[in-house]
């Protein structure tokens, strides 16, 4: 299989990064020796629940062929990491899905030091800490996942999902501080030896430098380069870094456990609390101005959701536990 093959199962139109996981999540459940009611219920809901999700489903089925004798864990594996065997096109395919069909994968995945599979990774819902060969630690988030540098070089790459990593401080041989670098397809965060967390998101990462100094390079424009203070925030892009801004707590309160929230609007809420259970959480927009404040574990979504439903003037409404609604209680404008 040559480089230029991929394209070949790349959407007409780029299909947004989350939908995609989505379509593959599905699609390996629907594909389990016993499927309940329940998920079947499910997919049909989220299917119906937004346009994007009924094309990326249509393209996902579309490319499937290679992977229909595959058992369940296989196609999983097919599925949700890529790897160049020509037998296995479709696993190229579902990463093109999955990235959009954008250039950058391809980038990322030749690099001399990428591995072809994570080197470390997490489901939904689900945080876990690992330590580096260093002896620095990092802490990933929900549907997460790094890459780790072979060789001694103090280096990951976050490949998706959000990190944060507590990094030990090492001298070179010149006794000067030997970086270690954060890895995105938008660019590289450095630290000396500090604690950050850093986020990938489709557009843009954001990185936040928890107890010292970073420096963020984009990609495409390392002489725009930008360094960023302890207790400051900023996104950054292949072409540019954002001016930096002070970070705020509850951005990292992931870290414990919890989402914490401060006057923020519903939708927004929802919308980062989705990404820690499977299926799809839809608000009206009749109540997405509504405001929510507070501190909400994440290790249980269903009390969160039930929690709003009695505090909002909200009904709370789902199909299966795959697919929520909320919109406005009766009565209520």
């Amino acid at each position: 299989m040559n480089a230029a093959e991929p394209s070949r199962f790349a959407p007409a139109t780029p299909i947004p990064e989350a939908v995609a996981r989505q379509a593959v999540d599905w699609f390996v459940r629907l594909r389990a020796d016993k499927v309940s009611p329940d998920v079947r219920h499910g997919w049909s809901a989220w299917m119906q629940a937004d346009p994007e999700h009924a094309r990326a489903w249509s393209h996902l089925q579309h490319c499937a062929g290679d992977v229909a004798g595959l058992s369940s864990p296989l196609a999983h594996a097919a599925l949700s990491r890529p790897a160049v065997s020509g037998r296995r096109r479709f696993m190229t395919s579902a990463a093109w899905l999955a990235a959009g069909a954008g250039a950058a994968w391809w980038g990322a995945r030749t690099e001399p030091w990428q591995p072809l599979l994570a080197d470390a990774s997490t489901g939904v819902g689900e945080q876990r800490r690992i330590t580096l060969p260093d002896g620095s630690r990092v802490l990933l988030n929900t549907d997460s996942a790094i890459d780790i540098a072979a060789g001694g070089e103090r280096r990951i790459r976050l490949a998706r999902g959000e990190i944060m990593v507590d990094a030990v401080r090492a001298e070179s041989a010149s006794a000067q501080p030997l970086p270690f670098v954060v890895q995105t397809r938008h660019g590289e965060v450095a630290t000396p030896g500090s604690r950050l967390a850093l986020r990938l998101e489709t557009a843009r990462s954001v990185a936040h430098a928890l107890t010292g100094p970073l420096l963020l390079t984009p990609t495409d424009a390392p002489g725009k380069r930008r360094e960023l203070a302890a207790g400051q925030r900023a996104a950054f892009t292949a072409a540019l870094v954002d001016l930096p801004m002070p970070g705020s707590a509850s951005d990292q309160s992931w870290i414990d456990g919890v989402l914490a929230a401060h006057d923020m609007r519903l939708d927004q809420f929802l919308m980062e609390l989705a990404r820690y259970r499977q299926g799809v959480i839809r608000c009206d927009p009749r109540v997405a101005n509504l405001r929510v404040s507070g501190v909400y574990p994440l290790g249980d979504t269903d009390k969160v959701l039930d929690t709003l439903a009695l505090t909002l003037p909200v009904r709370l409404r789902s199909i299966t536990r795959y697919w929520i609604a909320f919109g406005p209680r009766e009565g209520v404008a």
